[in-house]
């Protein structure tokens, strides 16, 4: 069973690993393998190892072992081995690899509700890439936690153009105003929100919502 390969494979990644010979992406994939079988500590190890090592990959193939970390709410061994990343690597991350790392940061900011920090650093990241949907969207997010409906509101508007996560930003934004009580305006978003991508968990959200609406307008006439 896969399991079974799975712990093999642990098992000859490990003896590579304790006689030092293992290279980078064999550590890298050790740590995939510890987290398959929801290990995160040793996941860590495993990652941090192939960090240390001389002659190094590039440091996308760290984030990406880091968000899996993240992912897989294992926050603790996500946050040491991003101030490790960061440690080593801060001042030569650009493009791609600084966004990426960027919003992984901002992510274990609102993980652990220090929400402060994670706007900060999201405000950052969306200066340096505007389109950015995901980031938009926990920038909101991060806006609603510091009770700032306005500039939450601006940031979830800003998210619905962008062409990736527009369906996504008008529910977030819908339940800032269920939270406000204004169904019949989060109505219409989630209507535009299941005409981008119809979900049947958002199709019953919508029900719930316009029912509320309808009770709210026959109440105030």
């Amino acid at each position: 069973n896969q399991l079974g390969e799975h712990r093999k494979a642990v098992a000859n990644l490990e003896i590579l690993h304790r006689t030092r010979k293992a290279t980078a992406p064999a550590l890298l994939l050790l740590g995939d393998l510890y987290l398959t079988l929801e290990l995160p500590a040793r996941a860590f190890i495993a990652y941090k190892a192939a960090l240390d090592l001389e002659g190094n990959l590039p440091p996308s193939h760290y984030i990406r072992a880091a968000t899996h970390l993240a992912d897989q709410k294992a926050h603790e061994e996500a946050d040491k081995f991003t101030a490790a990343i960061q440690k080593k690597y801060f001042t030569l991350l650009e493009g791609v690899d600084q966004l990426q790392f960027l919003n992984l940061r901002a992510r274990l900011h609102m993980a652990k509700d220090e929400a402060p920090q994670a706007a900060k650093l999201l405000q950052e990241l969306v200066e340096k890439d505007p389109h950015n949907g995901e980031a938009l969207i926990l920038l909101g997010r991060t806006h609603v936690a510091l009770q700032d409906p306005d500039r939450a509101t601006i940031a979830f508007e800003r998210a619905a153009r962008t062409y990736t996560h527009g369906a996504d930003a008008l529910v977030e934004h819908a339940r800032l105003l269920v939270g406000q009580s204004n169904y019949s305006e989060a109505t219409k978003l989630l209507q535009q929100a299941q005409q981008i991508e119809p979900r049947p968990r958002i199709g019953e959200y919508l029900d719930a919502v316009s029912r509320a609406a309808r009770s709210q307008r026959s109440l105030q006439d």
